[in-house]
């Protein structure tokens, strides 16, 4: 089995000054899982709730290889990366999510006097967040992108665009290419979309705002149209949602 293998000389990053009795005699007094490994990757000591995490609560783990009481999936997938890190002795992390469990592990391994601190932390309720966001991004990417009512959105202080939909392209008959090069400015015949784009920005985040105004389309045709802009963040960025409806069509 590979395992993890830590000079003899003192070595304390990350962990300043910590020796490993004085660990071992608080390894219960942490929610989170605790092992201590000796400087061949060999469990010196483990508390109470690594032992859960583990599925080892009354085995004897003591002096076995770390990577032997992991389950075989976590040896295959994360042992070698790990290895390789502690070999330079570098902190490393990675994620394992637990199917049977319905949970998310965080292991952590940090180099000390001794050997190495592995921490084992339970991080579901932020993947559990992590993963509600990407699924509400991926959603909302879906009900813009193929929303029918033409929509773009632009950064408030570059005030360039930053995504269009598909409506939008068709209506103004621009490529999404060289709609994304445009600052919003462009769009108005008269020069009046800095001016109202200021006023909307300035009427508060929980509002959307309706205004008529004129807009060109890549032919030179000037339409009458009516905007609803609203505060969002776009991939960092705060910006404003611009949803238009062709007042001709009313």
């Amino acid at each position: 089995m590979l395992s993890i293998k830590v000079p003899a000389s003192p070595f304390t990053n990350g962990l300043p000054g910590l020796v490993a009795p004085k660990l071992a005699s608080t390894l219960d007094l942490s929610q989170d899982g605790l092992v201590l490994l000796n400087n061949v990757g060999q469990i010196s000591d483990i508390n109470t709730s690594a032992r859960r995490f583990l599925n080892c609560m009354s085995a004897d783990v003591s002096e076995r290889d770390f990577w032997d009481v992991v389950s075989p999936n976590v040896a295959e997938v994360h042992q070698v990366a790990t290895v390789r890190a502690t070999d330079h002795l570098e902190q490393h992390s990675f994620t394992v999510h637990r199917e049977f469990e319905g949970d998310w592990l965080e292991y952590t391994f940090r180099p000390y006097s001794a050997g190495y601190l592995v921490n084992l932390k339970d991080v579901t309720a932020v993947q559990s967040l992590q993963l509600a966001l990407a699924e509400s991004e991926s959603t909302n990417r879906l009900l813009f992108g193929e929303n029918p009512n033409a929509m773009w959105i632009f950064d408030l202080v570059s005030q360039r665009v930053l995504a269009v939909n598909q409506a939008a392209i068709d209506f103004y008959g621009i490529s999404k290419n060289a709609f994304l090069a445009l600052k919003l400015g462009a769009l108005f015949p008269d020069g009046s979309g800095a001016a109202l784009f200021s006023s909307v920005g300035n009427a508060g985040a929980a509002r959307v705002v309706l205004q008529i105004c004129r807009q060109v389309k890549s032919d030179g045709t000037v339409m009458l149209v009516e905007l609803a802009c609203s505060h969002i963040t776009w991939h960092d960025h705060q910006a404003m949602l611009v949803s238009l409806a062709d007042v001709a069509e009313r």
